[in-house]
């Protein structure tokens, strides 16, 4: 089972809109729920990223990545991660990627 629309929009508008713990309360319910949907864990990651909990983000995100791809947004915000702990190849890697793809897509 997977977390609903309406719930899924709560979830962004709490990170668009800064309300960050409120989010963070938000995902960690919805995730006691809905333990493989990607789609949680991502906003989840985000969220944790921008309280700087790195830690804690990048592990939100990597387990986002075994479920679904991973928005711009959010391989952005764990090549960031990746920065903070010293994996400077890896994060280099991404953003080369992020880059390219930005670069390459159609306007």
């Amino acid at each position: 089972m997977y977390a609903t629309d309406e719930n899924l929009d709560k979830l962004t508008r709490c990170y668009e809109t800064e309300r960050w713990d409120e989010g963070l309360c938000l995902s960690q319910s919805l995730l006691k729920q809905f333990p493989h949907d990607g789609r949680v864990w991502e906003l989840s990651g985000l969220l944790f990223r921008e309280l700087t909990s790195f830690k804690l983000a990048q592990s939100a995100l990597e387990t986002a990545t075994t479920l679904i791809p991973l928005s711009d947004r959010a391989q952005l915000a764990l090549a960031d991660c990746y920065l903070h702990f010293d994996q400077r190849q890896l994060a280099e890697e991404m953003f080369q990627f992020l880059h390219e793809k930005e670069n390459t897509s159609p306007q």
